[in-house]
């Protein structure tokens, strides 16, 4: 400890804890925090609660905001203060640590004598702070209203769904898996592995025979999954022939009867390069030193010299032998098997994921409390409870219920369960995935991750309600993004309608199909013209190729606001051009633009800009989530791609015109602007955001994630996307913590960046502080564990900073830490948005 340091610490000790004891504390405890470094680029750590606990600690007009942390400033602070006992000192500031870390000030000091004053303020004011409109604050206003048993179904199925499949007793209709169709799931849909399309007819090109074995592997012609070993013909995978081969369950077996042994898998990278009889085999992209079938191949030999890898959701082990959990959507609730993506569930229980069971049933607690690992990711949503019963471990406790009351389809597996099973490679499609010791794995590459979330996070929620006659909202839940890629064309099927190369036309017709089986099945969406039904719209161009029919009055909730109505397709990547004209006598006879034209991508108030899901784990160096804050050195900051070998309209040739000014102009180096490819930056993503006073916001084949991981971080958004509302624009005030440009002033970025007075940077900062909790996604079993996980480890990292004052900011177990807002979370933002706009869905019109 220095002079300093220990000047200060005796003047600590003349402190009592009397009339101004509060704001006292905290003052000391922000200016310690800051002894480390003088400079303002540790502002936004004082920021997250100078602004709310400290309203009288002023400066004027260009006063230089890095003299809060200022020696003199703390001298002259505790000078100005005589008061004499310090008491409560080491709790009180172990309080304020873990409130700086927390972020929810109005609770810093409750349950305590000292703070009784300071949990009196309206929370509404913390909440609501830089929101615009009247819609926040209404949520929590509402009237409650006490759970009621869930409706329970009772109609039957066919042939027990030949025991493959599963009863939705609310319809009467099978929901069968992947391999099976038909009324009672008896009948073969086989999805064989080939070498091409179909050219005409409705019936998937084959190139396997009955055994699943390739025709002639001499034939050319590659789809992903051509298959050199044997097919599974049920969902397109294929394995290995061979000594450690798949071996098929026997002709003619039940439906759903498992392989004699399963085998090893046999990816796309690991087929041959030669015929057993030495022939070239010309459509196979593997290595060539590789010989899958050779002595000590990787089908051949239990201890192979190349290993290619057990993909698949599931299996692990040396041979691909053993398994482990799948992911399911909320791991069928403990009461089914996951299989893949579909969940078998246990006898009389049905749905989705299997969270409801036949009428006049007993509603047994399922597996659970008994299976550990499922209740890191599972919930049962508090109206699927037993009214008698006492709540379940990993549950939702039963509360009183707010609206909106959300009813979740539980949809033909075809819309979303068999994507899953179709997917292939385990992390595709999903936001989580699960490692051969049955924990929780982050994906964090999927940029569609919502899609997944989103619905497994409703499945769980209390907004969920099972009866449809008072629900508010009903939740369509279909995973087209995982249509998109990675299914898109790896075999021959599925198509809508056939195999016409354009992703964005082929998940527009699955979307009108399904919104067709929603209105023959189900009588809500007639009755509002579906004013009330929630549609994810998460593609690179969010709604634009909606079909004009769902859009029109349906909710979007979007990654993508862009508003101009004679918008044309901005994608660099061909295949989702939504502008590109196509048609086919056979399958589309008409021109398919026909489907979505006339509509807008967004239309504000009806439609929501969210944001894209993040693991707390991509902005763990933020010091809003307890990371150490850094020098806030870099003016400006962006990663990524730059459209170094992109078409010239990718990102509307803003990210390549800000490249190649900052390239020529020297930014770097004359204003510390950083902008540039993954290659010419470096790694440290999460760490170059925390260090940037600035980030850029840029659009790339349509929407990108960069607000959100400028927000995560306490960086000020840069906006340069002309006619494209960025996320909860409709909500927020965004000109009160961000800057937007138009694109036409590009040339004009260092200028109006070092404009900005520092004063209104650290305005700016502090008013991040107040609303970036509605960036994160912290609701769910999942997220929520994974997000203080995060959390205790900063609070522990910073702990262990031995030099600085937080060494002696320890824990006291006599109090109790604050918890994070999550009820202002990403996903609780959505509910109280959705809960203000109720008025509008109620007016609909009846049928």
């Amino acid at each position: 400890m220095n002079d300093l340091q220990q000047n200060l610490t005796h003047k600590m000790t003349t402190i009592c804890c009397k009339s101004h004891s509060v704001t006292i504390l905290v003052r000391i405890i922000l200016l310690l925090l800051h002894l480390t470094g003088s400079s303002w680029e540790r502002d936004l750590e004082l920021a997250s609660i100078e602004d709310r606990l400290l309203p009288d600690l002023h400066h004027a007009p260009g006063e230089d905001h890095t003299r809060f942390s200022s020696t003199s400033r703390i001298l002259q602070l505790l000078d100005h203060h005589k008061i004499q006992d310090a008491s409560h000192m080491s709790s009180n500031m172990f309080l304020v640590h873990r409130e700086l870390l927390n972020g929810l000030s109005e609770k810093l000091f409750e349950g305590t004598d000292i703070g009784r004053s300071q949990s009196k303020r309206n929370p509404e004011n913390r909440r609501c702070s830089h929101t615009i409109g009247n819609w926040c604050g209404l949520h929590e206003q509402q009237p409650l209203s006490a759970y009621e048993p869930a409706p329970r179904g009772s109609k039957q199925c066919p042939g027990n769904c030949s025991s493959v499949g599963n009863c939705n007793y609310d319809t009467g209709l099978c929901d069968c898996p992947a391999g099976w169709t038909g009324l009672d799931c008896g009948t073969l849909f086989l999805r064989p592995c080939t070498n091409r399309d179909r050219s005409t007819g409705d019936a998937p090109a084959s190139h396997v025979d009955l055994n699943g074995r390739d025709l002639d592997w001499t034939v050319p012609g590659w789809k992903a999954s051509r298959c050199a070993g044997v097919c599974d013909t049920e969902t397109g995978e294929c394995y290995c022939d061979g000594n450690l081969g798949r071996i098929p369950a026997p002709t003619g077996s039940p439906p759903g009867t498992q392989p004699i042994r399963q085998g090893r898998m046999l990816p796309d990278f690991c087929q041959p390069h030669k015929t057993p009889l030495g022939e070239e085999v010309p459509w196979t992209h593997s290595n060539r030193r590789m010989d899958p079938y050779g002595p000590q191949g990787w089908c051949m030999a239990v201890k192979p010299d190349h290993f290619c890898g057990c993909y698949l959701d599931g299996s692990h082990g040396n041979l691909c032998e053993l398994r482990h959990e799948a992911v399911c959507a909320n791991q069928c609730s403990g009461h089914g098997v996951c299989e893949r993506g579909f969940c078998k569930c246990d006898n009389g229980w049905y749905g989705t994921d299997c969270m409801r069971k036949i009428a006049g049933s007993v509603m047994e607690a399922g597996s659970l409390p008994n299976r550990p690992w499922l209740r890191t990711v599972a919930a049962i949503a508090p109206e699927a409870l037993p009214e008698s019963t006492t709540t379940p471990p990993q549950s939702n406790p039963r509360e009183e219920q707010r609206r909106p009351l959300i009813f979740v389809y539980d949809l033909p597996p075809e819309y979303n369960a068999r994507m899953l099973q179709y997917r292939g490679n385990r992390p595709a499609c999903v936001y989580r995935y699960w490692n051969e010791e049955n924990a929780v794995l982050q994906q964090r590459s999927n940029l569609y991750g919502l899609e997944t979330y989103m619905h497994e996070t409703l499945l769980q929620s209390k907004h969920r309600t099972f009866d449809p006659e008072k629900a508010d909202y009903f939740y369509v839940p279909v995973y087209y993004t995982c249509l998109i890629h990675p299914i898109y064309s790896q075999a021959d099927m599925p198509w809508y309608p056939g195999p016409l190369k354009l992703r964005c036309l082929q998940a527009s017709n699955l979307l009108l199909k399904l919104k067709r089986y929603i209105e023959a099945t189900y009588p809500y969406w007639n009755r509002s013209q579906g004013k009330d039904h929630i549609w994810l719209a998460l593609h690179d161009e969010g709604a634009c190729w909606f079909p004009t029919e769902i859009y029109e009055n349906s909710v979007i909730l979007t990654h993508w606001g862009r508003t101009d109505l004679d918008h044309q397709s901005n994608t660099a990547y061909s295949r989702d051009n939504y502008s590109m004209p196509l048609s086919h006598p056979e399958w589309m006879p008409e021109d398919w633009r026909k489907i979505h034209q006339g509509h807008a991508c967004f239309t504000p108030g009806k439609d929501l800009v969210l944001p894209s899901f993040k693991w707390p784990a991509h902005y763990q160096h933020s010091p809003l989530i307890g990371a150490t804050p850094m020098k806030r050195d870099i003016l400006l900051f962006f990663k990524g791609d730059v459209g170094l070998r992109r078409e010239a309209w990718y990102s509307r040739g803003i990210r390549q015109r800000l490249h190649r000014l900052s390239q020529q102009q020297g930014w770097r180096t004359k204003y510390n602007i950083w902008i540039g490819a993954s290659e010419e930056i470096g790694d440290g993503y999460s760490v170059f955001l925390a260090r940037s006073k600035f980030c850029l916001v840029a659009p790339g084949d349509g929407w990108s994630s960069r607000a959100e991981d400028a927000m995560l971080h306490g960086c000020i958004p840069v906006i340069i996307m002309d006619e494209v509302q960025t996320i909860y624009e409709t909500l927020l005030n965004w000109p009160s913590f961000s800057i937007r440009m138009n694109e036409r002033d590009l040339d004009k970025l260092p200028e109006i960046l070092l404009s900005v007075s520092g004063e209104k940077v650290a305005k700016m900062h502090r008013s991040i502080t107040r609303v970036w909790n509605r960036f994160a996604y912290t609701s769910g079993v999942a997220v929520r564990g994974a997000f203080l996980s995060v959390l205790d480890e900063n609070i522990k990292q910073r702990g262990s900073e031995n030099s600085t004052p937080l060494a002696w900011l320890r824990p006291h177990q006599s109090l109790k830490s604050q918890p994070w807002p999550h009820d202002d979370d990403a996903f609780s933002t959505i509910m109280q948005w959705l809960y203000y706009r109720l008025s509008f869905v109620k007016s609909a019109p009846r049928h």
